[in-house]
């Protein structure tokens, strides 16, 4: 266990983080070069964030070499506090909690492991610098670490910039005073709020923010013709994609099979709806049968049979996101069977 002090400050963007970590240090303290570092923050507790309420993290780190470390901190504060921490070998998380270590043991004295869920996850880029201290021996007093920090949700993410300093060695100047002259230098003052809860809120945010993006995005229609069992693509880049244009509802499926077969008429069925990714508008899949055409205006379709369709997803030739969304649809629900030709279906020219 070790008893430390330290604080944290809100870095006003990335460009202010590079200024501040090329800056002189604060206090008379002499630093060399940052160095830098990854690593990736997986904080845990318990669904009603029993941990939260206690001032009390647990928090396993892996970084860029494959360590693994768990930490438990008491005291929410700034001011002082309690850190158990310990490397470890188990490569999930929360059979870390159950082995023998001080900190898990330090965590069993305060809730069951078995109720903690991972809760959020942080990347973090780190320079750190080592602040030394003293006339006629300088030695360590302080650490500094520049943390660039990024937390994901929902295929969207945010950073933000902080500085830590943390006291590891007894020794001028005062933390009080780093703190002062890094408020007077830069404007720094510092952070009340813990990291995982000031990330945890832009997770909230992040969320709020998908669900509008799902709400008010394009909605497009995919279009899955069949014909004696077959499926109708058309050329797609290098490969084959599905008919889909832009529109919702019957009357835009419809006009998309006139676009591409020449004729409305078929029978069409939805066959799932689904919300807007990273990668592509919402979706509505549709599916044509019993189609009629023309013969000009179809000769760009490529008819596949579906076996062969199916072998085929994923694979450079059908990769548009967009046509594998569609066909994942059409494969649960069961809409497109085996293939064999209906005595009612046929595709005629």
């Amino acid at each position: 266990m070790a008893a430390e002090a330290q604080f944290r400050c809100d870095v006003a963007g990335p460009e202010a983080l590079r200024a501040l970590r090329d800056a002189p240090l604060p206090g008379g303290l002499r630093g060399g070069p940052p160095v830098q570092s990854f690593h990736r923050d997986i904080y845990l507790d318990t669904p009603d964030r029993s941990l939260f309420r206690r001032g009390v993290s647990c928090r396993v780190r892996i970084g860029a070499d494959d360590r693994r470390t768990l930490t438990v901190i008491l005291g929410g504060t700034a001011a002082a506090l309690e850190r158990f921490e310990a490397d470890v070998p188990e490569l999930d998380p929360r059979q870390a909690l159950e082995a023998g270590s001080e900190p898990a043991r330090r965590l069993r004295g305060l809730v069951d492991p078995a109720l903690l869920r991972p809760r959020l996850e942080l990347e973090v880029e780190r320079w750190s610098r080592a602040g030394t201290g003293g006339f006629l021996v300088r030695r360590p007093r302080f650490a500094f670490f520049y943390d660039a920090c990024t937390v994901r949700h929902g295929g969207l993410s945010r950073t933000f910039e902080e500085l830590t300093v943390r006291r590891v060695a007894d020794g001028g100047p005062s933390l009080l005073r780093v703190a002062g002259s890094l408020e007077r230098s830069h404007g720094l003052r510092p952070l009340v709020l813990p990291r995982h809860e000031r990330a945890a809120q832009l997770v909230e945010s992040l969320s709020a923010e998908a669900a509008a993006r799902r709400f008010q995005a394009e909605t497009s229609v995919v279009l899955i013709a069949i014909d004696e069992g077959n499926v109708a693509f058309l050329p797609h880049e290098e490969g084959k994609a599905l008919p889909f244009a832009r529109g919702s509802g019957e009357e835009a499926a419809r006009h998309l099979l006139g676009r591409v077969t020449g004729s409305r008429v078929g029978a069409l069925s939805l066959a799932g709806s689904l919300h807007a990714t990273e990668e592509r508008d919402a979706l509505e899949v549709w599916v044509a049968r019993r189609i009629r055409g023309d013969g000009d205006t179809a000769a760009n379709l490529i008819w596949l049979p579906l076996a062969d369709a199916a072998a085929k997803i994923g694979t450079p030739e059908i990769r548009a996101p967009e046509t594998l969304a569609a066909l994942a649809v059409a494969a649960r629900s069961s809409l497109i069977g085996a293939p064999g030709r209906e005595p009612a279906e046929r595709f005629a020219p």
